[in-house]
């Protein structure tokens, strides 16, 4: 008994505290609870309590959230609380843009994209235009246009009048009665002008302009404001503007 008592007292040494004491220190065992996905902060601010520990409880309300008990069908976060938690959990967001920002944005948008579209409709016009010229009057634009102006003609050999838009300039040329060897040309002198000038078409039309009951030629320059007239003189032409 005495040697029973001797290691007893020695162990009492190792421990100063009592059994009971000792006991009364070490921390509760912590039942197995379920781990939440939500965050802390989400599980800290909406963590439901027994009444009787939150009334037990003396300090400051951070010490709640070192309670843990577990958790009761009664306790349980319904999936609404759930979603109010992380909206409260998310970072705040930055301010918006004023009003009239907003509204100067969308006005500006939809002046470049009118702005795009007539361009295209533009594009595509401008397309359409020279594909029909050129299966008209070819590359190189040129213009015939044949009648009996008494030049050594007849209906059978008639006299053929040419225009022709080389590289942006104009030139006019008359073959009597379809005789190349007796080819006249008439200078000029006109440099068309603008981005498509090579690629303008000339337009020649037979008719009386002075009323001598003489056929004459008009030519005419889409988009140039240029008109120039051959006047008949019965065995040639005279080209005026």
């Amino acid at each position: 008994m005495s040697a029973f008592t001797a290691t007893s007292a020695v162990r009492r040494d190792r421990h100063p505290l009592s059994d009971s004491v000792y006991d009364e220190v070490q921390p509760p065992i912590r039942p197995t609870r379920r781990r939440s996905s939500l965050p802390v902060e989400a599980r800290n601010a909406y963590a439901v309590y027994p009444a009787d520990i939150v009334e037990g409880v003396a300090g400051d309300a951070d010490d709640l959230s070192l309670v843990e008990d577990p958790i009761t069908n009664s306790e349980k976060i319904s999936p609404r609380t759930m979603r109010r938690a992380l909206v409260a959990v998310q970072p705040p967001q930055q301010q918006a843009f004023p009003c009239w920002v907003k509204i100067a944005f969308w006005v500006v948008a939809i002046v470049v994209v009118i702005w795009m579209v007539v361009r295209l409709i533009l594009t595509v016009m401008d397309f359409c235009t020279d594909v029909s010229n050129t299966y008209h009057y070819g590359p190189t634009r040129t213009t015939v246009v044949s009648g009996v102006f008494g030049h050594n003609d007849s209906p059978t050999n008639q006299t053929e009048i040419v225009a022709v838009n080389l590289h942006g300039t104009l030139l006019i040329q008359e073959v009597p009665g379809g005789d190349v060897l007796k080819t006249r040309t008439y200078p000029t002198g006109l440099m068309l002008v603008g981005d498509a000038a090579a690629k303008t078409p000339i337009i020649l039309s037979i008719k009386d302009l002075n009323g001598d009951h003489r056929p004459d030629v008009l030519i005419e320059i889409p988009g140039q404001s240029i008109t120039l007239k051959l006047f008949n003189t019965g065995t040639a032409f005279t080209l005026a503007k």
